[in-house]
């Protein structure tokens, strides 16, 4: 008689108090239940302890080398490694198995931005504002960009980004300000550091 499933090592991180066996399944539907608890065990342990949480999503994608959901979680886990360039590749594979969703292309602006790729960071951004529906996330999505135009381009950069996320969402006052601020140039921070010593003296 065939067995339905042989044991493979124990996936025990110590300490966390989570400690399932790991097996090899003969049926499909069993391979679908060990990933999805993966994901989960993935989910909760992100934020704390990325690397055992990476680790779970890279034996859920063995499992499941087409599931997008899989690929987008450890894409953040590798964010929090400050693995940028692993992240990159992960979200990439997400936008190409679910392309039709706006969150990904926020990702992917984000991760782009932060690898100092401006260009290639707008454009899914762009993208990103196509596929949202709702005038909020459109406004969100503007947002973002602003935020990081101003901090590689300057205030101006951004300013005209931060009015248009705000035409769309007038409610939001965070969007008004980020409008209205203006840039602190490097000799009125001097100025002001001036100031606080003198104060403390």
């Amino acid at each position: 008689m065939k067995r339905r499933y042989e044991a493979i090592p124990t996936f025990r991180p110590v300490g966390l108090g989570l400690h399932w066996p790991i097996y090899r399944f003969n049926g499909s539907l069993s391979r679908f239940t060990e990933a999805h608890r993966l994901l989960t065990y993935a989910k909760v342990r992100i934020s704390t302890n990325p690397w055992f949480a990476l680790q779970a999503l890279c034996r859920a994608i063995d499992l499941l080398p087409d599931n997008p959901e899989l690929f987008n979680q450890r894409c953040l886990a590798y964010i929090e490694l400050f693995g940028y360039q692993a992240a990159l590749k992960d979200i990439d594979r997400v936008i190409e198995l679910a392309p039709n969703f706006f969150g990904p292309y926020l990702t992917q602006a984000n991760i782009r931005c932060r690898l100092g790729d401006i260009r290639g960071g707008m454009e899914s951004f762009r993208w990103a504002g196509i596929l949202a529906q709702d005038k909020k996330i459109v406004a969100f999505t503007l947002f973002e960009m602003g935020v990081w135009a101003t901090k590689l381009c300057g205030h101006e950069a951004g300013k005209k980004i931060f009015e248009d996320a705000h035409e769309l969402d007038p409610e939001n006052e965070k969007y008004a300000f980020m409008a209205r601020v203006r840039q602190v140039t490097p000799e009125e921070q001097m100025a002001e550091r001036r100031k606080i010593t003198l104060a403390v003296r």
